[in-house]
């Protein structure tokens, strides 16, 4: 994929989650989840992680990692971006919110759900401190210029 390509991927991908956020805004407005704090919460993760993939995406041309790195740095925080909507927005609804101290929980988690919500949590925490990690790498990198035929 070229360079162009990958940055529009993280940029669609960007708008769409906050997209998702500002949706799921007009749910907290409404008091349409169970837990509206857990969806104030679902609310600014799609604002907040969209906006990180739309700040990526428009980063990315001075990022310089090799293509196993480069496909991690992007695909990580786009997985991460939705799980972390996808769990708030699953706690508002659910009237769940344990994992957060100032978003307590209304009803009991089922068996093993509480486990399964954090070790989720805990994963979509790693990929995006990995991305921060592998782009701050690829911005120390320098960017070489691509090969132009015409000039050689």
């Amino acid at each position: 994929m070229d360079l162009e390509n990958r940055r529009r991927v993280l940029m669609f991908n960007g708008v769409l989650v906050f997209l998702l956020g500002l949706l799921t805004g007009f749910f907290v407005d409404f008091g349409a989840f169970t837990n509206n704090r857990m969806g104030l919460a679902a609310h600014l993760e799609g604002i907040l992680n969209g906006t990180f993939l739309i700040a990526l995406g428009l980063l990315w041309s001075h990022v310089n990692l090799p293509s196993r790195a480069d496909a991690a740095a992007r695909w990580l925080p786009v997985a991460g971006a939705y799980m972390n909507w996808t769990l708030a927005a699953f706690a508002a609804t659910f009237g769940r919110g344990r994992t957060s101290p100032i978003h307590p929980a209304d009803r009991p988690w089922f068996l093993g759900e509480m486990p399964l919500t954090e070790a989720a949590l805990l994963v979509l925490s790693v990929f995006f401190v990995v991305t921060c990690v592998l782009i701050l790498w690829g911005l120390r990198r320098p960017v070489t210029p691509p090969h132009d035929a015409a000039t050689a």
